[in-house]
């Protein structure tokens, strides 16, 4: 923040919140002239609350919030709708923002939690993204290692921030569903703008890669009708592996044994998820003409990040039948910061509290 800016925003406590398919998690932030502080962090299990008035009553109680609030923003795994969210993956849970200013004492902005991705994308810094590459930069394959950290990654000689500009980022990661967004900033508009979509829940074309598999899978889906999401998360990544292998395991062991086998049963149904996630990426860039980039986010795809390394992934990226030479030059990031949803919200707080003045 510069100073001009804080000489705009008088001291201020914000309260932000990121409320995912599997966790929520909550922060109090303490604006003092030029610098955003985080007063506490708090993170619970969605499971552990049967309504969202009972996750954020907790959530109160262990920050804990006892100062005014100047600002409150809310995002949440599921679509605004009268300034309300019902969570799309956990329909008990319902968020609404007249009711939760009435008891807060203060206004309350409701997002998408996509949206807060997207937002958070504008504080990034280099070392926290990592540039994919073309695929005539990559080797024909990438060996199968370790998921590596932030500060270890891989390193293009182009790494750099995506930005937004006249045409959009895609905002794309599998999590507890699949959410994408798309962030742009027109010529002569002040502030970056952001479309949140439920594009996941989009049907999923019958891809040569699940052609066997395919009978299986759409018997098994809503209405026998797949959609991204039902493969492209991580319970999609668990029914892609009972499919492909008739056996049950968790997402994270068989993220965590592919990486231990190269030519396990795990890693090949890591190799397939990878793949549908470049036909995804490569329709979300299409559908909003989003060649400004890729930027993919999240646990899971960190998890799969070597996978993402490999020319294979970028050749599944470039299959399509049309304009593979406006994907080709499409910037592909994956950024490794765990925690853009709350810092979306925060930046969305802090520009609320700057119009307020």
């Amino acid at each position: 923040m510069s100073e001009n800016e804080a000489q705009k925003t008088p001291q201020a406590t914000f309260l932000v919140a990121d409320i995912g398919g599997t966790h929520n998690r909550w922060q109090r932030l303490r604006l003092d002239g030029a610098h955003l502080h985080v007063d506490t962090t708090w993170i619970g299990r969605n499971d552990d609350a049967a309504t969202f008035h009972e996750a954020w009553q907790r959530a109160l109680t262990a920050l804990p919030v006892t100062e005014p609030l100047s600002q409150v923003v809310i995002a949440a795994a599921g679509p605004v709708h009268d300034a309300t969210i019902t969570l799309t993956n956990r329909p008990t849970w319902r968020i609404d923002a007249a009711t939760l200013s009435r008891v807060l004492g203060a206004p309350v902005t409701l997002l998408n939690d996509f949206a807060a991705q997207a937002y958070g994308l504008l504080t990034v810094t280099d070392a926290e993204c990592e540039r994919l590459g073309n695929p005539s930069e990559l080797a024909a394959t990438a060996p199968i290692a370790p998921e590596t950290s932030a500060a270890s990654a891989p390193r293009s000689p182009q790494a750099t921030v995506p930005q937004p500009g006249e045409r959009p980022l895609a905002v794309i990661g599998p999590g507890t569903g699949l959410g994408i967004a798309f962030l742009w900033q027109p010529a002569r508009t002040p502030a970056p703008l952001v479309l949140s979509t439920e594009a996941g829940n989009l049907r999923l074309p019958l891809l040569p890669e699940l052609a066997t598999h395919w009978p299986a899978i759409a018997a098994d889906a809503p209405a026998q009708q797949p959609y991204w999401e039902w493969l492209l998360s991580g319970p999609g990544l668990m029914r892609l592996h009972q499919f492909l292998n008739g056996a049950t395991l968790a997402p994270e062991a068989i993220v965590a044994a592919a990486h231990a086998d190269p030519e396990s049963a795990a890693a090949h149904t890591v190799t397939l998820f990878s793949r549908l996630l470049a036909h995804f990426a490569a329709e979300a860039t299409l559908m909003a003409w989003a060649t400004q980039g890729v930027v993919l986010v999240g646990s899971l795809a960190n998890a799969i990040a070597p996978w993402l390394r490999r020319r294979e992934w970028h050749d599944a990226f470039l299959s399509g039948p049309r304009y593979r030479d406006a994907l080709a030059a499409t910037p592909l990031w994956l950024v490794h910061a765990s925690d853009l949803g709350l810092r979306g919200a925060a930046y969305v707080a802090f520009r609320q509290a700057r119009a307020a003045r």
